[in-house]
């Protein structure tokens, strides 16, 4: 029995390798004479670069990584990236990501995407013309402020007086901006965007609505974040196209509005079909009696372009049952049935707390494997 194990993150538990691993364990305990590949995934958020690295290794790319300086939200200052030449891939959650920060640090008020932008110009420094950056999993809502700010974008209040803007908190100071800096140091960079939110920028189904609550925003507090966005969005935009409706802009706290309002070349594709082209997931899954996906919820978002759903419908094609692993499933959920998934398990074995079944995960999904190993060999016998 060849059995594809393609999971996404656990976030802030797993990391998509350590969950296609426990799964493999469980899997094999039951039926010891199955082939089981392994995929980690991403869809341009956290374990972008680790999907990507088995399958680009062989074709040139190194893994290197860069150091970036203290400052304003840095909680990581070693970021890694893959390089072939002058063409490099990183992720931004390495760099602005939820994982680094505490449940109790969350704050999109005060949380900037500076080190997304001390990151992006050590790159530039060393020579990065092609920058693949995956979208996804960040901590801040701050559409970009931070990342304009280091890579050179000056901001100025009503006297004209030069300030500095790292976060939502300083938004309303803001009504000038000057991009000169800015746009000689990126003059000659592309970038390719990897993400599969298809957000606009504001309103219910915008980066404030839907995702900052994730980030740690009070539900009370929603509307006054939006209302910082919105300020800042209107000085930005003042000498730029308006692309606030633009599918994708409301991804990773607005940068999916930011990059393709203020950088000259880019360019969007699904972080998933990236990775699933990169590492030839369609050759495999093909080939497969059984694909096994998951991430750390099954829910109404799932069924908007997440990898599990994503997975699912390339299995379809080919007529594969799937199997959906999930630390909890949502029974607004359902609709991924007609996406492929076959069936859909929480890996949760008794009542459990958030924070215990994060814990506990890795056991629970080799437990549940284990036990949808035996039951699919009790059939096979």
């Amino acid at each position: 029995m060849h059995i594809v194990i393609a999971l996404d993150s656990f976030k802030g538990s797993l990391s998509a390798k350590e969950a296609c691993l426990a799964v493999r364990i469980g899997f094999l305990k039951a039926i010891p004479n199955a082939t089981c590949s392994l995929i980690p995934i991403s869809d341009g958020g956290e374990g972008f670069i680790e999907a990507l690295e088995p399958a680009l290794e062989p074709l040139g790319f190194v893994r290197e990584q860069v150091e970036i300086k203290k400052g304003p939200s840095v909680k990581n200052t070693i970021i890694p990236y893959l390089r072939q030449g002058t063409s490099y891939i990183v992720e931004s959650a390495k760099a602005i990501g939820l994982e680094f920060y505490k449940k109790e640090e969350l704050d999109p008020f005060s949380a900037s995407t500076y080190p997304l932008g001390l990151t992006l110009r050590e790159l530039i420094k060393k020579g990065a013309q092609d920058i693949t950056l995956g979208l996804g999993g960040s901590a801040t809502s701050d559409l970009g402020a931070g990342m304009l700010q280091a890579l050179g974008v000056k901001f100025y209040d009503e006297k004209h007086h030069l300030i500095e803007v790292f976060c939502p908190n300083d938004f309303l100071k803001v009504f000038d901006v000057d991009f000169s800096e800015f746009e000689t140091l990126i003059s000659k960079l592309k970038i390719k965007l990897c993400m599969d939110v298809k957000n606009p920028l504001f309103g219910p189904h915008g980066a404030v609505y839907t995702f900052a609550p994730q980030k740690g925003c009070k539900k009370e507090d929603l509307p006054r974040l939006e209302k910082y966005l919105e300020h800042f969005y209107e000085v930005i935009v003042k000498n730029h196209n308006d692309i606030k409706e633009l599918k994708g802009s409301g991804a990773a706290g607005g940068l999916g509005a930011i990059f393709p309002l203020a950088f000259n070349e880019v360019t969007t594709q699904s972080g998933l079909e990236y990775v699933v082209e990169k590492t030839k997931t369609h050759d495999l899954i093909a080939k497969c009696d059984l694909l096994v996906v998951g991430e750390g919820s099954l829910d109404e978002q799932s069924a908007q372009g997440k990898a599990p759903q994503g997975l699912a419908l390339i299995a379809k094609q080919y007529k594969k049952p799937v199997i959906a692993l999930a630390g909890k499933v949502e029974l607004n959920a359902q609709s991924l049935y007609e996406s492929g998934i076959t069936s859909m398990f929480a890996i949760a074995n008794k009542p459990l707390s958030l924070e215990e079944s994060m814990a506990q995960s890795e056991i629970l999904l080799e437990h549940t494997a284990l036990n949808l190993g035996l039951l699919i060999k009790a059939f096979k016998a």
